[in-house]
Order: C-alpha cells, then structure tokens, then sequence
C-alpha cells in the first residue's frame, strides 16, 4: 500500500497530533527527465479514478499550446471507465467534459479515446457507439482498452524512443500496462511512469 494512504488509513486516535512531513515532488510528473525537445509522442492512460493526475498534465498541456500555437509532440490519451447505467449523462463520467474541450485546443497535436465498460455487460464487445458531451459527438469503443489499443498509441517502432507513457489506474490494469509498455520494442524504459496510490 501507498505509504501516506496506510498512514491516513491508521486509528485516528494514533495519528492526531502528530507531526507529519511531506515531500513534493516525485516521478510522475511533468515535464519527465527526458527533455522536452527529445519528446516526440505523450500517452496517457487511464482507468477510473486514475484520471486525476493525468488531467492535471493534459490541462497544463493545452494551456501551453494555448500560449505558444504549438507542442511539437503528439499526444494520445486512452481513458477507460465504468459507465453504471445505460440512461447516465455524459456529466457522470469524470472530466470528460473538460477532456473535450483539451482535445479541442490541441487539435491535430492530440486524439482523445474513451473505453466504457459495464458492470452489466457479462462479455466483452467490440460495440462503437456515440456520445454527445458539450454539443459535440464522441465515439466510444463499448469494451475495456487492449493491449493492441496501447501498443498502437505507443506509436511506430522507430519513433517510440522519444514517446513518453503516463499510467494510471486500477491495480491490475496499471500493472499490466506498465509491463506491456515497458517491454514494447522500441521504448526506454525510464520513459514509463506509472502512479499507484495503494
């Protein structure tokens, strides 16, 4: 488990009024130790909960091309999700709105995918659909994210070198991913960066 989550998860008779220290910082964040120049491609993915810190890099991402007309790198982001019920709005789904309007400001520097699994669905499909989220329409892949959907994001062999991967999720999709990434042909280990808060 995440060491600052065991230590909030602790009686809270033990904890209170203890001195606490924190450090900021760590390895995922951005810009990563690649320079910035070297990058070629961003991947982000995300399942659930996992979102949270990835939003806030594509937020700033897109502040940045606001500000300088362009990236120089391309950005992929492939977010998967439980969607409960087949009558739930667009506005349920976690920052998908605000997604939206990121790839908008990106435009050919970016493409945005988004995976909706059910919990009533007992097998997988490989159903497409459409979803309308700020008057626009989306297409949603009905199925979880393949390792054939991340090996494509990955990019070609040749440019992988400069691609950078940003993972998280669940337990096991973060750890599967991260394997599959780091041992796709072609990328630098270092350049996968995975957060796991359990």
């Amino acid at each position: 488990m995440n060491p600052p989550a065991a230590w909030l998860w602790q009686n809270p008779k033990s904890i209170l009024g203890s001195e606490l220290q924190v450090r900021v910082g760590g390895s995922f964040v951005w810009p990563p130790q690649l320079k910035e120049s070297e990058i070629t491609r961003v991947v982000f993915v995300a399942g659930g909960v996992g979102i949270n810190p990835l939003m806030s890099i594509v937020s700033s991402l897109a502040t940045q091309k606001k500000e300088k007309g362009k990236l120089g790198f391309y950005i992929k982001f492939l977010y998967t999700t439980r969607y409960l019920r087949s009558d739930a709005h667009p506005s349920e789904i976690l920052f998908l709105e605000r997604l939206v309007s990121v790839f908008d400001v990106l435009g050919d520097e970016g493409r945005f995918e988004l995976f909706l699994t059910s919990v009533q669905r007992e097998r997988e499909d490989t159903e497409i659909g459409m979803l309308s989220v700020a008057g626009k329409q989306l297409k949603v892949q009905r199925r979880r994210i393949h390792d054939t959907d991340l090996l494509d994001a990955l990019g070609s062999v040749e440019e992988r070198a400069g691609t950078v991967c940003y993972i998280c999720g669940v337990p096991t999709m973060t750890d599967e991913f991260v394997e599959k990434a780091k041992n796709a042909k072609g990328i630098v280990e270092r350049n996968v960066l995975f957060e796991k808060w359990w």
